[in-house]
């Protein structure tokens, strides 16, 4: 249970840029197909661990704003503050969010109650398949279910599209971020491809 995660990205890049040392007890591995390069790699990050080794390598990175306990502000900066050119010349920063846009806030609430319930018994060591918007909004959570939601649930950005909207410029303006990554973690397939139909709509003028 070592934590040689720093061993096993210098090997993943080691791979990716044909610098992987002779003595080492992969270099005979070929990845294939060896004619085309690997993708750029990216940290995903919930602390400012990853965001200082992100900068310190010179990797793009994101921030798992879509379910980190800490806010995204600082290791943002850190990152921005801390970068040294490497396979990227400047930096380039995800903020990734949980969103759940709907027509109604009565519809939007629903479909984010079925990850709630999921996160719930996930972090009370009771994992599970994610449940129905109907099972989720029947569920009568315990005080240790709500203690391990409460900071997940002020993360959802949840309601109608000038709501949603308007929390993901506010998190865009506060973080410098490059790009917006946005999860729904929806039980309707239908309801998760109408929640990015009413972001794309309103954020970026009709696209969708």
């Amino acid at each position: 249970m070592a934590d040689d995660f720093i061993e096993q990205l210098d090997e993943l890049r080691g791979f990716g840029e044909g610098t992987m040392p002779a003595n080492h007890p992969f270099a005979a591995i070929r990845a294939m197909p060896d004619d085309v390069s690997l993708p750029p790699i990216w940290l995903l990050g919930s602390s400012s661990y990853s965001a200082r080794l992100a900068a310190e390598l010179g990797l793009g990175f994101a921030f798992a704003g879509h379910f980190s306990p800490d806010r995204p502000e600082e290791p943002m900066r850190i990152y921005r503050e801390g970068f040294r050119p490497g396979p990227l010349e400047r930096p380039h920063a995800i903020l990734a969010l949980a969103v759940f846009c709907a027509d109604t806030e009565e519809a939007a609430t629903r479909m984010a109650s079925s990850i709630l319930l999921s996160f719930a018994q996930l972090r009370v060591g009771r994992p599970g398949r994610l449940a129905s918007p109907e099972e989720a909004l029947a569920h009568v959570f315990t005080r240790d279910e709500e203690a391990a939601i409460a900071t997940y649930r002020k993360n959802q950005i949840v309601g109608t599209p000038a709501h949603v909207c308007s929390r993901i410029e506010a998190a865009a303006s506060s973080t410098r971020a490059d790009e917006i990554m946005v999860v729904t973690h929806a039980y309707e397939s239908a309801a998760r491809l109408r929640s990015y139909e009413l972001v794309a709509s309103s954020l970026l003028g009709g696209v969708r």
